[in-house]
């Protein structure tokens, strides 16, 4: 994860107190049962096969080594996942300028400085990215587009 989804020692505290809410036998571990004891006692709303359908999808989205626990480093990582989500949403919504939910060329280019004085090197180098990152060729990034793009520069740069 790049430096902008590390966890701060506040954000950490937290997403460890979630945990530790969860673990009601305090194992180190929630399991299904965990879970369930959590929606009963926080009023869900869920009962019977709707309880349980959803204990199963939030077990299997976060148990990552399929053990159907959730330990403390999974829980931890999918927090460092959801804030680096909650980051990169803001972001997005910054240069969406116009706010109308996607990001036009001139927009990126206005947040970078690109402009008619740019060297057209640049210029050109900004519109083969945007064209990358419009997957559909819509004419404009959608966050999903967005977050793909960020995905493969993040990946570019742990190559590097």
């Amino acid at each position: 994860m790049p430096a902008v989804a590390t966890l701060t020692p506040e954000q950490k505290d937290r997403l460890v107190k979630e945990f530790q809410e969860l673990d009601q036998d305090h194992d180190g571990k929630v399991s299904a049962q965990d879970v369930i004891a959590h929606l009963q006692r926080t009023h869900q709303g869920l009962t019977g096969q709707a309880l349980s359908d959803e204990v199963t999808k939030f077990i299997r989205r976060m148990d990552y080594n399929h053990d159907s626990v959730i330990e403390e480093h999974e829980y931890l990582l999918i927090g460092k996942r959801k804030l680096r989500k909650e980051l990169l949403l803001q972001k997005f919504n910054e240069i969406d300028a116009d706010h109308s939910g996607f990001v036009s060329l001139a927009e990126l280019k206005s947040v970078w400085g690109v402009n008619d004085d740019t060297a057209q090197d640049i210029r050109e180098l900004f519109e083969k990215v945007y064209a990358h990152a419009d997957r559909n060729q819509d004419g404009h990034i959608s966050f999903g587009e967005f977050s793909r793009l960020d995905e493969k520069l993040e990946s570019l740069f742990e190559l590097a």
